[in-house]
């Protein structure tokens, strides 16, 4: 939230909203969970401000930070609503792995890795936890 304008994560145009022109809109935008804050900055630049020389990787002009209009207040996630850090690492053994991830509160949890079958034979590993001794208890 202290960064420099110049220093963006990422940007939309409020022009990509459908009803912009009305003075009114909405974007939808997916957040990952940084564990940081996240703050929403608008800013105005017209077209003779332009700098062609400042591009992303897809070519796209970098937009100007001079004309700051609004900036939201912190944005941040609850705690304990994810699993933060989520690490991956295959094992020695065929189709094993390694599943490592941070709690909110330090409590040791299991991990229920699901195969949903596909036409191709494969399938997308989800992973849902829950504490240790509710699934324990739950076996028989």
């Amino acid at each position: 939230m202290n960064s420099a304008h110049r220093h963006f994560i990422g940007y939309i145009f409020l022009s990509s909203s459908p009803s912009w022109q009305s003075g009114s809109g909405s974007i939808m935008i997916p957040l990952v969970n940084m564990r940081s804050d996240y703050q929403f900055r608008i800013f105005h630049w017209i077209e003779s401000e332009i700098n062609r020389d400042k591009t992303n990787h897809g070519n796209d002009l970098l937009p100007r930070t001079k004309q700051l209009l609004t900036q939201s207040g912190p944005v941040s996630f609850e705690p304990g609503w994810g699993h933060d850090q989520v690490h991956l690492a295959l094992m020695g053994g065929d189709g094993e792995m390694r599943v490592m991830f941070v709690t909110h509160d330090g409590k040791e949890r299991i991990c229920v890795i699901r195969r949903p079958m596909t036409a191709l034979g494969g399938g997308i590993l989800s992973l849902f936890t829950m504490p240790w001794r509710s699934w324990h208890q739950g076996r028989s």
